[in-house]
């Protein structure tokens, strides 16, 4: 699921994992034709296809093994 802030991406992750999906990862990227900076959340069993989907541009890993990475760390510690 493709979503516009780094806020509702987690909120989309802590809803997948209250309801029992496991996330599989999470993606920065800019919308090629927009300019627009988009983020978008995999469970482990939908097919991670972020490098062959039309319109992507560098896509960077932002979520892994139940952790925020890199420029999203500070998520990690944000309480709701």
């Amino acid at each position: 699921m493709t979503v516009s802030t780094i806020e509702v991406a987690k909120e989309l992750v802590e809803e997948f994992i209250r309801q029992g999906l496991t996330v599989g990862s999470v993606w920065e990227y800019t919308h090629e034709t927009t300019g627009l900076k988009l983020f978008t959340v995999f469970t482990v069993d939908q097919l991670c296809d972020i490098r062959e989907t039309p319109y992507v541009k560098n896509p960077i890993r932002i979520w892994k093994n139940g952790l925020w990475l890199g420029d999203y760390e500070y998520v990690n510690h944000i309480e709701d």
